[in-house]
């Protein structure tokens, strides 16, 4: 009967019904009322949740804002951010205006909301994507603007250069990571460690 069901963490999975989101239990006992424009599942004890959103033809909700619940269905992550990530290793990538940065469980800013994009932390590292400075530019970035992705640690320390045109997340010692090809979306990906050396090209 559900318009949408999500997968079950912490004893609570997200549902849609009527165009709004809540938190059911096993027994399908509504513990979190249906109130929100959208949702998702639970990570590290909390949920993401959406005041705002509105239908987009042919490409689902959009808009709003984000921020986090927790089981008892209590706002511990103010509704108030464009994109909110999902939590991971005590950490939660945000955009409250033009940049994104990283928060942690509390709420309290850890990484300035400093980058064009980021993804979760997995590993201790996290991708993010920002506008190289004049002396970081090569002769190919030719744009009045040019961004690329580059491994953050949780101090937002960089371990490496932001050359990359996309990259994945850490996993088993190893990050993936893409250079420009020969032509558009032709990048060539390969895998650094977490010294951010090139070991498998």
């Amino acid at each position: 009967k559900y318009q949408t069901a999500g997968v079950f963490a912490n004893g609570l999975a997200n549902v849609a019904l009527n165009k709004k989101h809540g938190f059911i239990d096993r027994t399908e006992k509504v513990v979190i009322p249906l109130i929100y424009d959208d949702s998702r599942g639970f990570s590290e004890g909390m949920a993401k949740v959406n005041l705002g959103a509105k239908g987009v033809e042919g490409m689902g909700l959009g808009g709003g804002t984000w921020g986090c619940i927790d089981p008892t269905g209590k706002v511990v992550i103010p509704i108030k951010y464009r994109v909110v990530e999902h939590p991971s290793e005590g950490m939660i990538g945000v955009r409250e205006n033009a940049k994104c940065g990283f928060i942690d469980l509390t709420g309290k800013e850890v990484i300035p909301q400093i980058y064009e994009e980021v993804k979760s932390f997995m590993g201790g590292f996290a991708g993010v994507r920002r506008n190289l400075n004049p002396d970081e530019r090569g002769p190919q970035d030719k744009e009045p603007t040019v961004s690329k992705w580059t491994f953050i640690d949780k101090t937002g320390k960089e371990i490496v250069k932001p050359i990359y045109m996309a990259c994945g997340y850490f996993s088993e010692g190893l990050l993936p990571a893409a250079v420009n090809g020969e032509g558009y979306r032709e990048e060539k990906w390969g895998f650094l460690d977490a010294t951010g050396k090139v070991v498998i090209p």
